[in-house]
């Protein structure tokens, strides 16, 4: 969309239009515009844009506001603010995705930052302001690729831009959780569980707070997050997931059950996944159930090492195959499984029909989890106390003898 800026008679004729229509903030708006373009005072004017793209009232007027108005004066504007505020909310108000994509790449190409001179080792605030707002801008421009079905494209600004993010120092966060959105939503598109479920956890450290997300939206990020760790064949430890405020907005919802069956997972509960596993309501669950009865004896593996002491990590094939609810002939299998994937570090001793593992993959622990390292530790506690009394009465008795 190509229009020439006219500051004047855009002023003049929203002023105009807002009056007749009753729309008393966009005039009050309107009027403040004037007056600090008038002072050039650019810094006050973003402040005054960021209030005025929020007003219902003036969804309306915000192409013409940004072709009209703020693209004769936009270069003296911060970058990042540009594109965080105006810029994509002018995006989500063109007709089609191919006019957004258009929109935000020739925005992008405006904002990016001038070519390093000579002997420049490091990048000033001014290019660290270019290079996250021409980052943002592409990564807006993403998203509408990404609903466009241009996955190659998506693909290859992904793998761009994570080096580039890696690269800069402070990231704002308006630009790292718009990355690993379209991230994570590339991921979703092409059933990439465990990628899914990084970027998705990552977005969501960016928000910061989880009320500001939509709570429908919070909803759906919630049962993808928990259907991407149970079918994923890369993530054995849901902790992280348990433990995140994302999780509760499950709580009331007809998907609520799927808090309930992460928890199993986590605990390695064999018997409550079996109770449960004939009504799972998801068809994706249902078609994956052999890889989830797999992936729970894992689990269970996990959690039943994990429980005992280092001086009890010689376990025979049959406490496991009792533990994970396994026939014995099936424990070997498990076992080369667990080592394959790198859950456990040991050796198997065929003859004597037992493992010895050296070591478990860690793990964030849940409260229960906890409370049961916590009644570990008494019990060591307990034993070196006994010991050392044993040492003090015998070692009186050595010393009185000589």
């Amino acid at each position: 969309m190509q229009i020439d800026p006219n500051p004047r008679a855009f002023l003049a004729s929203a002023r105009q239009s807002a009056q007749a229509a009753g729309h008393a903030q966009v005039v009050d708006a309107i009027n403040r515009f004037d007056e600090l373009y008038d002072r050039k005072l650019w810094h006050q004017l973003s402040v005054e844009m960021d209030k005025f793209i929020a007003l219902p009232q003036a969804q309306e007027y915000l192409t013409n506001f940004y072709f009209q108005f703020v693209r004769d004066f936009e270069a003296k504007l911060n970058k990042l603010s540009l594109v965080a505020g105006v810029g994509q909310a002018v995006a989500k108000h063109l007709p089609d995705n191919t006019s957004r994509i258009t929109y935000l790449l020739a925005l992008a190409d405006r904002v990016k930052p001038a070519p390093p001179k000579s002997g420049e080792e490091h990048l000033h605030v001014l290019d660290m302001e270019a290079t996250s707002a021409h980052l943002l801008a592409t990564t807006q421009a993403a998203y509408y690729q990404l609903l466009d079905g241009q996955y190659e494209t998506v693909l290859a600004h992904i793998s761009a831009s994570e080096k580039r993010l890696d690269a800069l120092d402070g990231v704002d966060t308006r630009v790292s959780s718009a990355f690993y959105r379209v991230a994570a939503d590339y991921y979703k598109a092409k059933s990439a569980f465990a990628k899914f479920y990084k970027t998705s956890l990552l977005f969501l450290a960016c928000v910061g707070d989880i009320e500001e997300i939509p709570a429908d939206e919070a909803a759906e990020r919630a049962y993808e997050l928990g259907l991407a760790a149970l079918l994923s064949d890369e993530i054995y430890n849901f902790g992280e997931l348990l433990m995140h405020p994302i999780l509760d907005k499950l709580n009331g919802t007809p998907n609520e059950w799927l808090k309930g069956l992460l928890f199993t997972f986590n605990k390695g509960d064999i018997v409550a996944f079996e109770k449960g596993s004939k009504s799972l309501r998801e068809p994706l669950l249902q078609q994956n159930l052999a890889m989830l009865q797999m992936k729970i004896c894992l689990m269970a593996l996990i959690d039943f090492v994990f429980t005992r002491t280092s001086s009890d990590r010689v376990i025979p094939f049959s406490a496991i195959a009792q533990h994970t609810r396994l026939p014995l002939g099936e424990v070997e299998h498990l076992l080369m499984k667990a080592l394959a994937l790198n859950l456990i570090k040991g050796t198997m001793d065929q003859v004597d029909g037992t493992v010895t593992v050296t070591w478990v993959t860690p793990r964030v622990l849940d409260k229960s989890q906890v409370q049961g390292m916590v009644d570990m530790l008494d019990g060591w506690k307990s034993k070196v106390n006994a010991l050392g009394e044993r040492f003090k009465s015998e070692g009186a008795e050595l010393f009185t003898s000589a």
